[in-house]
């Protein structure tokens, strides 16, 4: 997915529970479970996408597997400015 790319509607859904976890909780950073992911859900790379269009970002979780250097890392993800205003730009 580009940036110049519509959303698919999964990846608007999936920025707006983005959105609304940081509204709804005061939390800025949220895992994928927390927006609805689950086992061997989607959530994980439409995130990555949204990441990659510069509508949320990620920071690695202060995890055990993380801190010993595992590969396969946990992640957290924000919604970004653009993220926020792609939102209000939708009807």
């Amino acid at each position: 997915m580009k940036q110049s790319e519509e959303l698919s509607p999964r990846a608007v859904e999936v920025l707006q529970e983005l959105a609304a976890c940081s509204d709804l909780t005061g939390l800025t950073w949220a895992t994928p479970m927390m927006v609805g992911g689950r086992d061997a859900s989607h959530h994980s790379a439409t995130l990555g996408q949204l990441v990659r269009c510069g509508l949320a970002e990620r920071r690695r979780r202060n995890t055990l597997a993380n801190a010993i250097g595992s590969r396969r890392g946990s992640w957290e993800y924000r919604i970004t400015s653009r993220g926020k205003r792609r939102l209000r730009s939708k009807p």
